[in-house]
């Protein structure tokens, strides 16, 4: 049975002549089996991007919400769910299900996950200063070396050694375009 879908991506599951449930991804083209967690089943019911919700039985008969990510299973249980979590559905961040309490009363839930996190490389100038300990530049930059009115204070710095870094975290180097840069002494 087909459950979720995300562009051409669906998820669903079938059950075997045991009458277990093994979970599946359809990209469009392969079936990929999704049953790598639950003992006693898996069920996927919503897909987002590479993120898959869904419900695992476990050996005891429990069932549990879960996240795949397509690399790793997360289990997610809610903390009053002492009956059962159901995760039902993604979309960008946001689950949504219900847990079942100790009284057999089912509740509904939606959990905002963290983004995950990401590394990028950005490219910068630095400037190496040279002076005196003590004397302060104000750093000034350009785009337009051409005119001389177009220098502008963008920092100051104040060397607290002969020799000092100062690196321009304002602009990505590899993105923009060329800008010029001049220390000006302060009396």
């Amino acid at each position: 049975m087909a459950e979720g879908i995300d562009g051409n991506k669906v998820v669903g599951a079938w059950r075997d002549s045991s009458r277990i449930f093994h979970g599946y991804l359809f990209d469009g083209t392969n079936f990929s089996k999704l049953d790598d967690y639950g003992a006693n089943g898996t069920y996927p019911y919503g897909i987002s991007g590479s993120n898959i919700v869904g419900v695992y039985t476990d050996s005891n008969g429990t069932n549990h919400g879960f996240l795949f990510n397509g690399t790793s299973y997360t289990t997610l249980d809610h903390p009053l769910g002492t009956n059962g979590t159901y995760t039902l559905g993604i979309s960008g961040n946001n689950i949504v299900g219900y847990y079942t309490d100790g009284a057999g009363q089912n509740h509904g839930f939606e959990l905002a996950t963290a983004p995950p996190a990401g590394l990028s490389i950005s490219l910068y100038a630095g400037l190496t200063i040279t002076g005196t300990v003590g004397k302060t530049f104000n750093i000034q930059s350009t785009t337009d070396l051409a005119d001389n009115n177009s220098w502008t204070t963008i920092a100051s710095i104040t060397l607290t050694q002969p020799v000092q870094l100062w690196v321009d975290t304002s602009v990505n180097v590899a993105t923009s375009g060329k800008r010029f840069y001049r220390i000006v002494s302060v009396p």
